[in-house]
């Protein structure tokens, strides 16, 4: 049965990196308000703010997803 509309078939990588830029850059900016909540921009208490974020839940798993998607959009750049 046909419903008249054709997807075409491509085979042409180009057009998923915009998609895959955005990704990246969602996960990126996400990461970064969520990690700006917990960070204290001083000299005193930027390494003890850092600390802290590693002992809360799913911590370390946020940072990690910060600097991957900031490797990874250096990458796709």
């Amino acid at each position: 049965m046909s419903y008249g509309f054709v997807v075409p078939l491509r085979r042409d990588p180009w057009p998923n990196f915009g998609l895959l830029a955005l990704l990246v850059a969602c996960g990126g900016l996400g990461s970064g308000i969520l990690l700006a909540f917990h960070y204290a921009p001083t000299l005193e208490a930027a390494r003890d703010s850092t600390a802290h974020v590693e002992t809360l839940a799913l911590g370390r798993l946020l940072r990690g997803v910060h600097h991957w998607s900031g490797t990874f959009a250096l990458v796709l750049a």
